[in-house]
C-alpha cells in the first residue's frame, strides 16, 4: 500500500471528501480523495456492498490534497472503497 500527494488544497469548512481516477496500475489499483490537509482519515475497503463489515486498508493524517492512495494487493474480482473522516 502506498500514499502520494498532490496540490494542496485549504479551506476553513471541511472539505467534502471526493472519490475520484481510480485506475488500474502495475503496481495494484488507485485512485485519488479530496480531504482537509492535516485531518485524518480512514479509507476502506469490503468486497460485498450487502454485508455491514469494511476493512481498513489505511489510516493517514494526510499532508495536502487530493491525496493519492494505491492498493497494492487487489483481489481479482470486485472490491468497493470508501474514505471516512476521523474525529467530528
Amino acid at each position: 500500500l502506498t500514499l502520494q500527494t498532490y496540490a494542496t488544497n485549504s479551506t476553513a469548512n471541511p472539505t467534502p471528501i471526493v472519490l475520484s481516477n481510480p485506475t488500474k496500475e502495475v503496481s495494484g489499483f488507485s485512485f485519488l480523495f479530496t480531504g482537509d490537509p492535516g485531518t485524518i482519515y480512514t479509507v476502506q475497503f469490503t468486497t460485498n456492498l450487502s454485508q455491514p463489515d469494511w476493512n481498513t486498508l489505511l489510516v493517514t493524517n494526510i499532508p495536502v490534497s487530493p491525496a493519492k492512495v494505491t492498493d497494492t494487493n487487489p483481489p481479482g474480482g470486485t472490491r468497493f472503497y470508501r474514505v471516512r473522516r476521523n474525529g467530528p
